[in-house]
């Protein structure tokens, strides 16, 4: 894959609202597939379709913490950069800060399904 192959997948996989959610919740900290389905209003099954996009574009890595399966961010420059772009024009926004809320809130304890894995 050439370079501009690579950044229109970054870019792919974030022009979608969930999953730009998504990758903005994981700025804030790792989560489990069940924390993020208990802040968005999204099934378990498109959750993980677009965790698998992101995955694929190398936006997100995912790991293995004990029984549950965690996401984080990629430690990829790029991605780290135009988040952090797009965090810097987000930081005044009202749903921008009751989506953080919502993250601070859930936790895999808490988690209403029992999901622990894609």
């Amino acid at each position: 894959m050439n370079y501009l192959e690579h950044y229109s997948q970054i870019f792919k996989a974030l022009g979608e609202p969930n999953r730009l959610a998504i990758t903005l919740m994981l700025e804030k900290r790792e989560m489990c597939v069940c924390e993020i389905v208990d802040i968005l209003p999204v099934s378990f099954s498109t959750i993980s379709s677009h965790l698998k996009v992101l995955l694929n574009a190398g936006v997100v890595k995912k790991e293995r913490d004990g029984k549950w399966i965690v996401y984080s961010l990629s430690k990829e420059s790029f991605v780290r950069k135009v988040l952090n772009t797009l965090l810097e024009e987000l930081k005044e926004n009202e749903d921008f800060k009751t989506l953080l809320d919502k993250v601070e809130k859930v936790s895999r304890e808490s988690c209403k399904l029992n999901y622990r894995e894609i």
